[in-house]
């Protein structure tokens, strides 16, 4: 994984990211009306890394588009990297739309608050 730097390629670089092995999950809102306070689901994105290296760099990108990641877990051989809250995921899919591809935009950010 190359390092990037300016906001256009820290974009660029989340958007690949994201459509190679992201996603993007969001609360079902008829549910959330439904059970109010009993349906806890909130807006989260997922992001894949390879190794330790890549979750290292990936870190790094989130953190120079001022976005906070949650805790690390390991699903399989990889490492998942959340970002929880809505005003941060309206966030990221702001940063990474322009870099998508409008099929991958399409399918992944259909769920999207923003």
């Amino acid at each position: 994984m190359t390092k990037a730097t300016s906001p256009a390629q820290v974009g660029r670089k989340l958007a690949e990211m994201f459509a190679r092995n992201g996603c993007l999950r969001a609360p079902d809102v008829k549910r959330r009306k439904s059970e109010g306070g009993e349906y806890h689901a909130g807006y989260e994105i997922r992001l894949v890394a390879e190794d330790r290296q890549a979750l290292k760099e990936l870190r790094s990108m989130l953190a120079g588009v001022k976005l906070k990641a949650g805790r690390e877990f390991k699903k399989g051989k990889r490492v998942v990297l959340p970002i929880y809250g809505k005003d941060q995921v309206v966030q990221f899919t702001k940063l990474i739309k322009p870099y998508l591809p409008r099929a991958v935009a399409a399918r992944k950010l259909k769920k999207c608050p923003a």
